[in-house]
């Protein structure tokens, strides 16, 4: 065998073995997974500080007989919730505002705005609004290293939550291995282990369609299986999604017909 020869076998064999490599990557169990995420809880250090006064709100009772009866007094009350969201141990602030309502002839609550507040340099600032969201869910992800925020919303019968719609069940795919390890990691703990906020917030334990449950937002293990096809990272991962997709059907069978991808019968 001559140099030139050697060498093209040489990067042959090398592709070879990276290819087996990624080929025998072992599938994720679900017990993997949970043992790497943890939802952040509300235990962080509150800045000395004084922060900013609370916004106020009212109830949706309250706001719906404010609509109808211009001379109705409500009482005014706020919802201050203290939550580190960035994984440095210092709290942030998350406060509540007036209600949105749709304009519309239903009057159909869509949720709390909220000011998230934090203390940078010594003092409170605003750092950013969230529309119609209340309740912040942090989950840290260990073998990622990241921590990844989410904020609910309340829509009628339906939930989104980062913008995936329950409508987009099975249609929608990832293009980037980051993305979906954080979508797929949202889906699994709100699936089978959920934040107790979800049953203790003030405002969500009230408000969210539904009681203690909660819409996940995920593809679908039929849109993840095609994907996989062009994103290996997903592979190891459809066992996974394959429970998810179960577990939100018994959820919810009227938002699924019964033909259930080959995976799931």
């Amino acid at each position: 065998m001559n140099q030139k020869q050697l060498l093209l076998f040489t990067a042959w064999l090398g592709l070879a073995v990276a290819m087996n490599v990624v080929a025998a990557e072992p599938d994720y169990t679900a017990e993997q997974l949970h043992a790497e995420l943890k939802w952040v809880g509300r235990d962080c250090t509150k800045p000395k500080v004084e922060p900013p006064k609370p916004l106020l709100t009212v109830t949706y009772d309250d706001y719906a007989k404010m609509s109808n009866d211009k001379n109705y007094k409500p009482q005014y009350v706020s919802h201050r919730r203290w939550i580190d969201n960035d994984g440095d141990g210092i709290c942030e602030i998350y406060d509540v505002g007036m209600p949105e309502v749709s304009g519309e002839p239903s009057g159909k609550f869509y949720g709390y705005p909220t000011r998230v507040l934090g203390f940078k340099n010594g003092k409170w600032e605003t750092i950013s609004h969230l529309s119609l969201g209340w309740l912040p869910m942090v989950l840290t992800d260990k073998r990622a290293g990241r921590t990844y925020v989410f904020s609910s919303s309340y829509a009628g019968l339906s939930g989104d939550l980062g913008g995936w719609p329950l409508a987009k069940w099975g249609n929608s795919t990832f293009d980037s291995c980051e993305l979906f390890r954080e979508h797929i990691a949202l889906a699994y703990m709100l699936t089978f282990y959920p934040p107790a906020e979800l049953k203790t917030d003030e405002l969500m334990f009230n408000n969210w369609t539904g009681g203690d449950q909660i819409f996940v937002v995920f593809p679908g293990v039929k849109a993840l299986t095609e994907n996989a096809k062009s994103l290996a990272c997903i592979q190891p991962y459809l066992g996974v999604a394959a429970l998810i997709d179960r577990r939100v059907r018994e959820l919810y069978p009227t938002y699924f017909s019964m033909d259930y991808p080959a995976q799931l019968k």
